[in-house]
């Protein structure tokens, strides 16, 4: 890859943003209330914001032309930023975390599996899973039980991760490695907030939590990768076995033990947490909104009429996708990016010093009221083709976008869409009296106390 153009700093004039004076007030008021702070300082001085911090130069961007500058048009002159790099010591050198030209290789070898025909494949599998944890969910209803929608699909989504990507049985073991999962994402946060995080070489109880969590998740991956080795990836048809046959396209090379190890762990954070958040943001919502839900109810009777979804029943499905996107725009697993420029360059007007952090968040670009009218409401028809029309690409991109759009953004819609056409032939979701939800940042965007769900049983029309 070429070495990126620096733009003239004459180009650009310098953002604004507080004062000097204002940094660790404005260091309080973010550890204490992200969201809020964001808001504010977005409202008081505009789409591109400086933010003074005692050791980085750091710029805020809010405009969807900025994060596509960022993005797309200049993504050679941005690497991942500081919560990328707390996460090396977790999930090592995987394609989540390779810059440059070591990062094209990888994506080129990592790509062939996540082809759409390579993905049919899991559709019965996908579904299968979710019909076993929703027979249990049956069972629970008929004891006048509630359940926890964020943890029921933090479990579902693992085991299917499992089964797909690595035919690995994580049924027993599945509520374990979520915990595991959990744990390393919220040390990396404390990790990224700390002015001065301390060495993982001194046993804090926060650095403890997270080497037994590392050891927990490198003995699964050992195992899977023994087990591979032992029978021959040609034997089972999944995502690792089709990774440890590909060959660089230039050198014949496939991926070493090490960087196959760091794929794997790529694999199962990103594989399940992020469609975890949203399956469980989804179910929130539906449990909210009735009247969408009976849409999708009355969609799924029309495209399925009871029987399980297929792949070619899911382009039928436009209700159900437009909930998922608008689910997405409210709640983006991925709630905040960060790069550092290599050489200084200009957005939208302002000038970008060599070095500087740039943060810029999905959640935030979703409701920026030039291009979302009344951000917060909850409206899946704001992805109809009608209302679509003239908006900014870049105003929404739950899977980032340009060059490094999530590779695996195919796979997860395909899971959730699948695993919500199960359930909700099933269920009527409620959220469970006084429970109250709201938003909880680790990294990823999780719900605040869980999901508590009673459920209503699905009366069909023909067995009335």
């Amino acid at each position: 890859m070429s070495a990126p153009a620096p733009a003239p700093r004459a180009q650009g004039k310098r953002a604004p943003g507080p004062s000097n004076w204002r940094m660790f007030h404005l260091f309080s008021d973010f550890a204490r209330d992200s969201i809020a702070t964001l808001h504010a300082m977005r409202e008081r001085y505009g789409d591109v914001v400086r933010w003074p911090m005692p050791h980085d130069t750091v710029h805020v961007v809010y405009h969807p032309d900025g994060v596509k500058h960022l993005l797309q048009d200049n993504y050679r002159n941005y690497i991942k930023g500081p919560a990328y790099l707390a996460m090396k010591p977790f999930i090592g050198e995987g394609l989540l975390l390779a810059e440059g030209d070591n990062w094209l290789r990888l994506r080129r070898l990592t790509q062939p599996p996540f082809h759409r025909h390579n993905l049919s494949r899991f559709v019965d599998t996908m579904v299968h899973f979710a019909s076993t944890t929703f027979d249990r969910w049956e069972e629970v209803n008929r004891q006048g039980g509630t359940l926890d929608a964020e943890k029921e699909m933090m479990e579902l989504t693992l085991v299917i991760v499992g089964a797909t990507l690595l035919s690995a049985h994580l049924s027993d073991s599945a509520s374990h490695i979520g915990h595991s999962v959990s744990d390393m994402l919220e040390v990396i946060e404390r990790r990224v907030n700390s002015v001065l995080p301390v060495p993982l070489a001194i046993p804090t109880p926060n650095n403890r939590r997270f080497l037994r969590a590392k050891k927990t998740l490198d003995a699964v991956v050992a195992e899977v990768l023994e087990r591979k080795h032992r029978l021959g990836p040609e034997k089972e048809n999944d995502m690792l076995s089709m990774l440890m046959q590909v060959r660089d396209q230039d050198t014949g090379e496939g991926m070493s033990d090490s960087l196959l190890h760091d794929s794997v762990m790529t694999m199962i954070i990103a594989g399940h947490e992020t469609s975890a958040n949203t399956l469980a943001w989804a179910w929130y919502r539906l449990s909210r909104h009735p009247d969408v839900e009976q849409r999708v109810f009355e969609e799924l009777e029309q495209v399925l009429g009871g029987r399980p979804p297929t792949l070619e029943d899911m382009p039928k499905l436009k209700y159900l996708q437009r909930v998922l996107e608008e689910i997405l725009r409210l709640y983006p697993a991925a709630w905040m990016l960060a790069r550092r420029a290599l050489e200084e360059d200009v957005i939208s007007g302002f000038h970008i010093p060599k070095g500087s952090l740039i943060y810029f968040s999905p959640y935030m670009v979703h409701r920026h009221p030039d291009f979302w009218p009344d951000p917060e409401r909850f409206d899946p028809d704001r992805f109809l083709p009608e209302n679509q029309e003239g908006r900014t690409r870049f105003s929404y991109f739950p899977f980032g976008g340009g060059p490094r759009q999530c590779i695996g953004y195919q796979f997860a819609m395909m899971e959730i869409m699948l695993i919500l056409a199960v359930g909700l032939q099933r269920f009527r979701p409620r959220l469970a009296e006084d429970h109250q939800v709201g938003i909880r940042l680790v990294i990823t965007m999780r719900p605040l106390n869980g999901v508590k769900l009673r459920l209503e049983p699905r009366v069909r029309a023909q067995a009335a």
